[in-house]
């Protein structure tokens, strides 16, 4: 059988259509990031990221190095 370019258009259009009525969620969830550091973080690092990346972190012509590896 052969198929008409209106054939496979409609045939599309029915094979899409369960997912183009999917709802889908309007926002995603807002993160916060000092939230997520105090709550994965802090307890190794410190309460507060600015203290640790001053601490621990150097920038070298942009780069980010560790102190403690050099890298």
């Amino acid at each position: 059988m052969r198929w008409s370019l209106t054939r496979m258009r409609q045939a599309s259009a029915i094979a899409i259509a369960p997912y183009l009525l999917t709802p889908i969620p309007a926002t995603a969830d807002i993160v916060n990031p000092h939230t997520v550091y105090e709550s994965r973080c802090a307890a190794c690092h410190g309460p507060h990221t600015q203290r640790f990346v001053a601490d621990n972190i150097d920038v070298n012509g942009g780069d980010l190095i560790w102190r403690n590896t050099g890298r």
